[in-house]
């Protein structure tokens, strides 16, 4: 993260929170996240500092700040915060966008990732999640976040931008995306993390392939029917011709592959808090009864299921915190902030605040049968506002069929099963980056 500004006078009214502990380098080493910011929200209000170490973090929680920050773009400056995205995926990039650059660019993407875009391609991916399923049941244990992203990748490659890829090619780019995500809070660190000889060579691989799909595009126009067929045809319309081949290559990276490890733990986080949550395992079980795995829409139609899964995302989100630096001064809850502050917002703080939630750090997937959704302003799950996760409808209708893919006709075995119940149990855990199973089908 960007590194903050000495403390102005200012922020120094800003009332002052303390850390369970102290010692803390970083806020992200937070034991228990989730009752952390509700009790700060609750004690400090919408707007309070903290101290980690030798920084100083200014954050905003609550719906008034998701409200104030997902309506007010003008003010941030997105750029500065995540140099990483320039630098390993050049210019154009959504990260490195603002105003009507930004605009344009999503509404190129909008043509084959927004939810009707999405969902023409439900029952391909409900049948390469079938085929995937199949085709590793039984095999031995393997990583499930591995399984599900390289799944996903592979249905993406089958659906939403066709082109032939090996396994061992359809690994490496998830390896690869997974990777270069992960050098985006190293700060200067971020330099030795991707001067890796292993990183250099996946990322050549990757952008190696990426170009060949792209340049193949532009050889054979009328070759493909597919989303990134309609998000090159949008291109050209927008602007008169194509841009430089780097920018259509970061197009394709948002279909392909942008994202899968984040959809991947989502999956196997519901799935989890199934494996331990007998009752809700069995309300949904009776649904999928009736059934027959072919008919990916009929999904929508399981209220269940679809409670299930939106308390997964109320329960454990996968970011809690995203950052904003203020490109000009600005005014919130009565408190003065001045341009060049990087903030901290706590996008996740309203799932756990009981005024919003009854018992709000318990799975309590009835209360989505209830009303059905969430309160306005509370779900952080993608952020908000016009920088809301781009992906999000790929996540969306992705984790109802692979859930219910698994859940119908397999069981797992978790290699750690003590490990798994703290996790599932405990939501102040962040989902680990592997979990280790195997799967069978179910007699």
């Amino acid at each position: 993260m960007h590194n903050l500004l000495p403390i102005d006078p200012v922020l120094d009214q800003i009332p002052s929170y303390p850390l369970e502990n102290g010692s803390l380098r970083h806020i992200r080493e937070l034991t228990d996240t989730p009752r952390f910011l509700a009790g700060a929200y609750h004690q400090a209000g919408p707007v309070f500092r903290i101290q980690a170490e030798d920084k100083v973090w200014i954050m905003l929680a609550g719906p008034e700040a998701n409200q104030f920050v997902w309506n007010n773009t003008n003010l941030w400056n997105y750029p500065i915060l995540f140099p990483s995205f320039l630098e390993q995926m050049g210019p154009d990039h959504l990260n490195n966008l603002e105003g009507q650059a930004h605009a344009n660019k999503r509404t190129v993407l909008r043509e084959g990732m927004d939810r009707g875009a999405v969902m023409r391609h439900l029952p391909g991916y409900n049948h390469w999640f079938g085929l995937e399923l199949a085709r590793k049941a039984g095999t031995g244990p393997l990583d499930l976040i591995d399984f599900w992203a390289t799944t996903l990748t592979k249905a993406n490659t089958k659906t939403v931008a066709l082109v032939d890829l090996s396994d061992d090619q359809i690994k490496r780019l998830t390896d690869w995306e997974e990777q270069m995500l992960g050098g985006l809070n190293l700060g200067e660190a971020r330099h030795a993390h991707y001067a890796r000889p292993e990183y250099i060579a996946l990322k050549a691989e990757a952008m190696g392939l990426m170009t060949r799909m792209v340049q193949e595009r532009l050889d054979q126009p009328d070759r493909w029917k597919d989303a990134f067929a309609d998000i090159l045809r949008a291109r050209g319309e927008q602007e008169g011709g194509y841009p430089d081949i780097s920018c259509l290559v970061d197009d394709i990276y948002y279909l392909l592959v942008a994202g899968v490890h984040n959809t991947s733990r989502w999956i196997n986080l519901v799935l989890l808090l199934l494996h331990f949550s007998p009752k809700w395992k069995g309300r949904v079980l009776e649904e999928l009864e009736s059934w027959d795995e072919n008919d990916a829409m009929a999904l929508a139609g399981l209220p269940n299921l679809k409670a299930v899964i939106m308390e997964s995302q109320r329960l454990r989100p996968i970011v809690h915190f995203t950052p904003r630096y203020a490109a000009k001064d600005f005014e919130f809850a009565g408190y003065k902030i001045p341009a060049g502050t990087t903030l901290v917002i706590a996008n996740s703080a309203c799932h756990f605040l009981e005024e919003l939630y009854e018992d709000p750090f318990s799975f309590r997937p009835e209360r989505f049968l209830d009303n059905g959704k969430f309160a306005p302003r509370t779900n952080g799950f993608f952020g908000g506002g016009v920088h809301i996760c781009v992906g999000r409808n790929f996540s969306m209708l992705q984790t109802p069929i692979a859930v219910a893919r698994m859940l119908k006709s397999y069981e797992i075995t978790y290699a750690d099963e003590p490990a798994m119940k703290i996790l599932a149990e405990d939501n102040g855990r962040p989902i680990p980056e592997t979990m280790p199973a195997s799967f069978r089908r179910r007699s």
